[in-house]
């Protein structure tokens, strides 16, 4: 499954660009192994990471400023978008 992150437009990390195939453990296998050590509740998230492109580790490094529009896809579930005030 695809992620995306964009701000005003541009994209600033893309999964399925820089790596293809770059998942270590399935999302089944993550819920699987996250259910058997602690309890799962309904609206728990279970925090994997992201793709490369992160602001921080950028060279300039690109931080979000006011007016902003981050832009953030889930393939195959959707987006959404947040402007920043």
């Amino acid at each position: 499954m695809g992620l995306k992150l964009t701000v005003n437009g541009e994209i600033m990390q893309d999964s399925k660009e820089k790596y293809p195939s770059k998942e270590v453990f399935t999302a089944n296998e993550l819920l699987t192994h996250t259910a058997s050590i602690m309890t799962l509740e309904p609206g728990d998230v279970i925090s994997c990471g992201s793709p490369a492109g992160v602001g921080a580790g950028r060279d300039p490094q690109i931080f979000l400023k006011k007016g902003d529009v981050v832009v953030s896809t889930i393939e195959q579930i959707g987006s959404l978008t947040n402007p920043l005030e």
